[in-house]
């Protein structure tokens, strides 16, 4: 109750490694979908340098879409309108939280990299979405930085990383990024979120027997509580996994050969 959305069972799945859903890779926000869909295609085309950066592509995908939605006039399409539209609206990261909350964490590595990250989202807001908003008001006239922390959420939250036709490739697929994290999984992340090469296609699979009506979830990582907390929004009592950051200063000569 009141503790958001979840992937169950209908009936009872008495075999490890079962497929619960299955998307198609074209189904799914990726950067493929988003350079090749009008009326982007012609902005990335005039702007290639954003190429290089898939977390800031997506992210415009996103921007693009929440802003039709949030328009009554729909004359232009999204395909992934629909999908966009399943997405939390606000995320509980530290990236959200007030300067007075944030301040509970002094001392602590969220506190130091949520700082950090602000101040780079600020920058690239200015370098990358300033002039995107200059030169494609028609798009974008409406958005705002805020615009940018919750797309940036999005993705740092509900993507995927998968190999596909031998390149790393980045994406958000639906309905199965609703999985929820269980790290008492004994499985990998991408044995329980699997991509497919046969079928084409990303597949969340069972790591353990369920009965009807229970939850079937995922592994993000191996991650201790901080990086939950600065990813994703939340912590795990007595979580298995722990973790101390070391910090140092590296001199640029420590990388010649």
């Amino acid at each position: 109750e009141d503790s958001g959305f979840g992937i169950f069972t209908n009936s009872k799945i008495d075999k490890l490694n079962s497929v619960v859903v299955s998307v198609p890779f074209r189904s799914c926000i990726s950067v493929d979908l988003i350079t090749k869909s009008p009326p982007l295609d012609l902005i990335f085309i005039e702007n290639p340098g954003y190429l290089s950066y898939p977390d800031e592509v997506i992210s415009i995908g996103l921007i693009f879409a929440r802003l039709r939605l949030q328009k009554t006039d729909q004359n232009i399409s999204c395909p992934w309108s629909r999908h966009v539209r399943t997405m939390p609206e606000t995320f509980n990261t530290t990236l959200f939280w007030s300067e007075n909350e944030l301040d509970e964490l002094k001392g602590c590595t969220v506190f130091h990299l949520t700082k950090l990250l602000k101040r780079q989202i600020e920058s690239d807001y200015q370098a990358l979405y300033e002039p995107l908003i200059s030169n494609y008001p028609e798009y974008f006239s409406s958005m705002t930085i805020n615009d940018y922390y919750w797309a940036l959420s999005v993705v740092y939250s509900r993507s995927a990383e998968i190999i596909r036709q031998g390149t790393l490739v980045q994406c958000i697929p639906p309905i199965v990024d609703m999985a929820n994290h269980n790290p008492q999984l004994s499985v990998e992340p991408s044995e329980a979120l699997y991509y497919d090469e046969v079928t084409d296609s990303i597949q969340l699979r069972t790591a353990q027997i369920l009965n009807p009506q229970e939850e079937c979830t995922a592994v993000y990582g191996n991650y201790p509580n901080s990086k939950l907390l600065y990813t994703y929004g939340f912590v795990i009592h007595d979580n298995p996994h722990k973790a101390i950051d070391l910090w140092t200063k590296v001199t640029p000569t420590v990388y010649q050969a």
